[in-house]
């Protein structure tokens, strides 16, 4: 949940991220000290204390079947997904709590480990080939509800049909991004999301785009059922269908 809101208004530190994340300058850049940005963001955080939901995993490159499977979350940090095979076994199940965690596949083997400073790929499970890391599907989806960073704070640009807020740390002068949403002015709903390398040979470089899609109202809570996701240099990923999900059922 978004839980610290300062907002940041030197335009020296937006040139520094764009030209690392490899976009081209605006002719103007607006920015916004409209608080109502964040708060809108924080009220749907809140409101999301969990979320359980059934999807298929569609990788963009490779010509297969769609990978069944089943996710869920809460806003303490908990997160479970579970792939399933064509005939309705469990193929992995992958969970985080208190920043560690475990991978269980078929074959009874368990990996474990710092969420943190983990690249651990689906690659790693025998039969898939999604070339992503299983961390990042949470960070796409959760968008609203695991969004928070100790330390860090956020930079507002107003741009014609979009707000962007950008979620910034520092280190010493500099600072630089760690996340990017792109919301939609019309209806404040979040149509993209940016994610960015936090290694320190890679700072600043963004290394994943999500693209959010087919929303519905569910529970009063506008959801997409679609995420395409792109890697640093716009080449798609993977899709993510969504057919059923749940707020707050826990």
């Amino acid at each position: 949940m978004l839980n610290r809101y300062s907002i940041v208004t030197l335009l020296a530190c937006f040139t520094f991220f764009a030209s690392c994340a490899g976009i081209k300058p605006y002719d103007t850049i607006n920015i916004s000290t409209d608080r109502n940005i964040i708060n809108i963001l924080k009220d749907k955080s809140e409101r999301v204390k969990s979320v359980s939901a059934s999807l298929g995993l569609i990788p963009a490159i490779i010509t297969g079947p769609e990978l069944s499977a089943y996710m869920s979350y809460n806003q303490e940090g908990q997160f479970k997904l579970t792939g399933l095979t064509p005939t309705g076994f469990t193929l992995f199940s992958f969970e985080t709590t208190d920043n560690q965690y475990t991978l269980a596949l078929s074959d009874g083997r368990s990996i474990t480990g710092d969420v943190k400073g983990s690249d651990i790929s689906f690659k790693d499970i025998s039969g898939i080939d999604i070339p992503i890391e299983i961390n990042m599907t949470k960070e796409v989806i959760d968008f609203y509800g695991s969004d928070s960073e100790q330390g860090a704070f956020f930079l507002i640009e107003d741009l014609r049909g979009y707000y962007i807020l950008n979620q910034l740390e520092s280190d010493g002068a500099l600072s630089y991004p760690i996340r990017r949403w792109w919301i939609n002015k019309k209806d404040m709903a979040v149509s993209r999301k940016e994610i960015f390398s936090r290694h320190k040979d890679r700072i600043g470089e963004r290394v994943y785009e999500a693209a959010y899609d087919d929303f519905r109202l569910i529970d009063n809570i506008l959801t997409p059922f679609e995420i395409v996701i792109k890697d640093g240099k716009e080449n798609k990923l993977i899709k993510m269908k969504f057919y059923n999900v749940e707020y707050n059922k826990n």
